[in-house]
């Protein structure tokens, strides 16, 4: 069974079987240090209007609707037919259960004031190295609102300060323009095209790749 990648902003990372095996061995610098499949101590982090918090059990009925949605599958290395048991998947496997062995760290992004709506995905993929992925997609109600950006700045900033990253690297499928406008506003440099370097139903694909140090984190609001 596959997983995702990202949409909306859509990344190919991870669960899109392209980059596989993150396993958080060990920041280079800041709070956090895990020795190899140690696990993470789940949080809630809260920028401006939004919140992102860990996946829950209750979320994989709203996973199963977006993954539904045309702009996640056109990008995303989806089962089709995308089936609930996939859903129940990704939240159990690969949200919750990354967490305890450090390999990743997957948010909901929600208002913060509250409530019941859930906004969309935000997450890291970790190499254990000081490194990590992210990986980002909006839920289609609450596009074109500027909450990916702000998100991807808050997930970024956490990275940076509290798991003590020295990089976080952004990749989307060539054409994936939607992905690449939040990523060069959140404040990554796009560096390349790296040629077939990602896997989209069974084909290879070109890949955009861009990445932000710790310096280059922007300091406004998204």
């Amino acid at each position: 069974m596959t997983g995702w990648g990202s949409a909306d902003s859509l990344t190919g990372w991870g669960f899109a079987g392209t980059l596989t095996g993150w396993g958080f061995a060990g920041a280079l610098t800041g709070r956090v240090c895990l020795a190899d499949n140690a696990g993470m101590e789940r949080e809630t982090i809260t920028a401006g209007d939004i919140r992102l918090r860990p996946f829950e059990e209750g979320d994989i009925p709203w996973v199963y609707e977006v993954s539904l949605d045309q702009r996640v599958q056109k990008y995303v290395q989806l089962p089709i037919p995308y089936r609930l048991a996939d859903a129940e998947f990704f939240v159990r496997e690969m949200a919750v259960a990354a967490w305890d062995n450090g390999s990743r760290a997957e948010f909901v992004v929600e208002p913060e004031a509250g409530g019941t709506a859930r906004w969309g995905r935000v997450g890291f993929g970790l190499d254990g190295a000081g490194a990590g992925q992210i990986g980002y997609w909006m839920d289609p109600a609450a596009r074109g609102r500027g909450v990916a950006t702000a998100a991807v700045r808050a997930l970024c900033r956490w990275g940076f300060e509290v798991l003590g990253l020295g990089l976080i690297e952004w990749r989307a499928e060539v054409g994936n323009h939607a992905s690449r406008r939040v990523a060069e506003k959140a404040g990554f440099r796009v560096e390349a095209v790296l040629r077939q370097r990602l896997v989209h139903r069974g084909g290879r694909v070109d890949a955009w790749v861009g990445s932000m140090l710790p310096s280059e984190l922007p300091t406004r609001p998204g």
